[in-house]
């Protein structure tokens, strides 16, 4: 910037905002200055009887966590001798409440059983899944289908089969579904795979459930149907069962079906390298722990304990003969049954208290505003995070004045700096305001004088009879278009007023897009042919109907196709399209033009504005053409978008609803 260009910006009004900045930040810096200095002091306060609070504070949440765990072993060797069911409650929490933080489990020897909900995998010995023979018949299927490859002939025989044991029906239904899908025949398979799902069994063989092995089954006759969106909407239904634990399942077959459904929802995708696991995971993982050491006789009779790394499950467990009773439970669910509840009982105002795993190191802070208490010490699974909320609790009364005033500040400094943005945004705005409307004002001046001088100069021969007779019908033409040009652009500006008032009313009808803009291009070219341009329109093949006004969005398009010709210096041929689309109708004016800068692309169809390279071709122009363009078109509740390059040209795209709008006598601008 050019130091003559500089100072013309300092010039008034901008020397007025120039000075208001420079006092209001000079009031700023003051004020933030004088906060920090307080602020300062106040850290130097310090509260030596904080560490007595959180001292007192640790020992009172350790005897709670130690009550509620011990009240929690009574209820389960209660359990586990066969005396009691499950709990109503823990520590105060309805057990069905508990879904996703904790879960009460017993089983025997070969069967478990969860409250609430199920795991979302089980280990394979607690599911008392057993093999029966082959029936013959069914055998002789397979062979036909597995060694003899001939397909037509085993789903004859399997066609043929009616098994009256539901175990066997399920087993056929099975190879039914396989054949058919070795077949191609996607229907038939999916028809089988539903009557799959619905025979009631909890495996089949060492399969899991029928229902199971039907959902797995159809995503598959998908995937190889190459059906793509029935098979996103099978695989999210399928994922979402499994994660909500709705069937029995290993974990190798959980595992196994969650990564193929993951691989169909996002085909192409790498697998993870480890796997991501949440609350539910962590606890059927550790349910199948403590489950593998009591089978293999490793478990103590009881204990409690914490289950993984730094994201640990609580495990209590109690065993009686061959009956295990456990809960498990994440350390979520303990702070918030326990903990929180424990800090308002106990009257801990301005004390934390957080459970931390022991291997999991706890981040120092100076001073005496967090202790430690590690599980050694307490005897509990969790080292104990105490924390002071408020170190200056004791201290308040002193600094109350001085808090005061610090509010006080801050809440000034705010004030003033919400006002200045406020102000300089303002004054902004009406700088540029102003500039536009000076910058409109001469334009339109400009463009009033060339028509009125062109047809006061007519006028002039015409009175004086200095026209020839064989050229006054020229004469007379060159004024009436002259007079056509001046009309418009008068009603252009009266339009853009009504248009911004919301007074401008537009009378919709059903139209053929293509004729439309047929018409439009028509009317324009001849236009265009007199400043040496020529119009190209090309519709697309149907017939493309839609709701406009006639009159408005031909307004629209008619300035589309002057702004082309305008700046359009070399290449003088402009392009008018109209296609339908998935999206509705639409309607293209494309040039070959100087372009628009990515800077000016934003504000290209705010009013009054012109673009950089617009002024420095010299094109004549208002500023109010592509603002009324973005006016009809909201109205028409369509969408203008622009894609343009610098040298390269624009092109202007209309697009119209496929719904169209309701005809009506009047419907007022709300653009």
């Amino acid at each position: 910037m050019s130091l003559a260009r500089l100072s013309s910006w300092f010039r008034p009004p901008r020397l007025t905002l120039v000075l208001f900045l420079v006092v209001t930040g000079s009031l700023s810096l003051a004020m933030t200055l004088v906060t920090l200095q307080l602020l300062s002091q106040e850290r130097d306060v310090a509260a030596r009887r904080t560490e007595a609070r959180l001292d007192s504070a640790a020992n009172a949440t350790a005897s709670t966590l130690i009550r509620g765990l011990d009240d929690l072993a009574l209820q389960l060797a209660s359990a586990a001798t066969g005396t009691s069911q499950a709990p109503a409650t823990i520590w105060g929490v309805p057990l069905e409440s508990v879904r996703g933080g904790g879960l009460w489990v017993t089983g025997d020897a070969g069967s478990i059983h969860a409250v609430p909900g199920s795991l979302r995998y089980y280990p394979p010995d607690a599911l008392r899944r057993s093999s029966s023979p082959v029936p013959p018949e069914l055998a002789a299927v397979e062979t036909l289908e597995i060694r003899r490859h001939d397909l037509p002939q085993a789903l004859t025989a399997v066609s043929a089969l009616a098994p009256t044991v539901e175990r066997d029906r399920a087993r056929a239904l099975l190879v039914r579904a396989r054949i058919y899908l070795k077949l191609g025949s996607f229907g038939r398979a999916l028809e089988t795979y539903d009557a799959l799902a619905r025979i009631d069994l909890p495996h089949v063989d060492d399969l899991p459930a029928p229902v199971t092995l039907a959902a797995y089954g159809r995503c598959l006759v998908l995937q190889v149907a190459g059906r793509r969106e029935a098979l996103q909407r099978e695989s999210e239904l399928f994922l979402a069962a499994l994660d909500a634990g709705r069937w029995t399942l290993t974990r190798a077959e959980y595992e196994n079906y969650r990564d193929a459904a993951r691989g169909w929802l996002n085909p192409g995708e790498a697998a993870p390298q480890s796997r991501t696991t949440d609350e539910h995971d962590r606890l059927a993982d550790a349910v199948s722990r403590v489950w593998a050491e009591w089978r293999s006789r490793l478990l103590a009779p009881s204990g409690r304990r914490l289950a993984g790394d730094s994201d640990g499950v609580l495990i209590l467990w109690h065993t009686q003969g061959t009956r295990l009773a456990l809960f498990a439970a994440t350390e979520a669910f303990v702070q918030s049954s326990l903990i929180d509840p424990a800090r308002t009982v106990l009257g801990h105002s301005g004390v934390l208290a957080t459970l931390v795993h022991p291997d999991v190191p706890t981040v120092k802070t100076s001073g005496a505003r967090r202790l430690l208490r590690p599980a050694a010490a307490t005897g509990l699974p969790w080292s104990l995070d105490v924390v002071d909320a408020d170190p200056a609790a004791e201290a308040a009364e002193v600094q109350a004045h001085r808090q005061l005033a610090i509010t006080g500040l801050v809440g000034l400094a705010c004030f003033v700096m919400a006002g200045s943005a406020f102000i300089v945004r303002a004054v902004t705005r009406e700088l540029e305001l102003l500039r536009l409307q000076t910058d409109f004002v001469a334009a339109v001046s400009h463009e009033f004088r060339t028509p009125l001088t062109s047809m006061a100069q007519v006028s002039e021969a015409l009175l004086d009879g200095r026209v020839p007779p064989e050229r006054l019908a020229e004469y007379y033409g060159l004024q009436h278009r002259e007079n056509t040009r001046l009309r418009r652009l008068v009603e252009s500006i009266l339009d853009f007023g009504r248009m911004e008032s919301g007074a401008r009313e537009y009378l919709f009808e059903c139209v053929n897009a293509g004729g439309f803009v047929t018409d439009v291009g028509t009317e324009f070219r001849g236009h265009a042919q007199r400043l040496g341009y020529d119009v190209m329109v090309h519709v697309g093949t149907g017939a493309v109907t839609t709701t406009l006004d006639r009159a408005a969005m031909g307004l629209a398009v008619w300035n589309l196709l002057d702004n082309a010709v305008k700046y359009s210096p070399v290449e003088r041929t402009v392009w008018l399209t109209a296609s339908a689309t998935s999206q509705g109708v639409e309607i293209s004016v494309r040039d070959r033009g100087i372009g628009i800068p990515p800077s000016d692309r934003r504000r290209v169809f705010d009013k009054f504005t012109r673009g950089s390279a617009a002024q420095l071709s010299g094109a004549k122009g208002t500023g109010l053409g592509l603002a009324i363009v973005r006016h009809i078109v909201r109205a028409h509740r369509g969408a203008v978008t622009v894609v343009s390059a610098v040298g390269e040209g624009s092109t202007f795209t209309i697009v119209l609803p496929a719904t169209p709008v309701r005809p009506s006598s009047g419907a007022a601008d709300r653009g």
